[in-house]
């Protein structure tokens, strides 16, 4: 009698904690893909800024009497926005 109470309890305890353990790891990688999403849009952010920095410059050489610019008085870290 007693062992046939033990494997229901012991078999719940197990699903639970594989449960939990899945539970936690869905959690890890959602926090991990967030992560790289966030980083991959700040590069994509940066390069884009730089481009148009970089393209700004070229028009003020270009035509300096016809084009205005000073991305470094925009840009507060080079590349990255104020």
């Amino acid at each position: 009698m007693r062992l046939a109470l033990t494997l229901p309890l012991t078999l719940t305890l197990t699903l639970t904690l594989t449960l939990t353990l899945t539970l936690t790891l869905t959690l890890a990688l959602t926090l991990a893909l967030a992560l790289t999403l966030a980083l991959a849009l700040t590069l994509t952010l940066t390069l884009t800024l730089t481009r148009c920095a970089a393209q700004m410059r070229a028009l003020r050489a270009a035509y300096p009497l016809q084009f205005w610019a000073q991305p470094d008085h925009f840009f507060a870290e080079g590349a990255l926005a104020s």
